[in-house]
């Protein structure tokens, strides 16, 4: 799987960073098993393939105190099709 990141110092006490990923979550036996008679499980199932976007900016005010703006974004995709 494929990831990076950055970081850009704005000012001298504001930075930008942000990161791509790719994420692989193999199946586990607990998914293709039932936990009650109720439960059905979906004969397409397959292994997760998963992008996560991140973008922080963040502004260093002294030693003990930040502020920080966050934007992260994560969605399962089919890499195979």
């Amino acid at each position: 799987m494929l990831g990076t990141s950055f970081t850009y110092h704005l000012l001298k006490k504001m930075e930008i960073y942000g990161g791509y990923s790719q994420t692989y979550r193999p199946l586990l036996f607990k998914d293709l098993i039932p936990s009650s008679t109720s439960e059905k499980i979906d004969p397409k199932i397959k292994d997760a393939k998963d992008i996560m976007l991140k973008l922080d900016l963040e502004e260093n005010i002294d030693f003990y105190n930040s502020t920080s703006l966050d934007f992260y974004c994560s969605t399962i995709i089919d890499l195979e099709h």
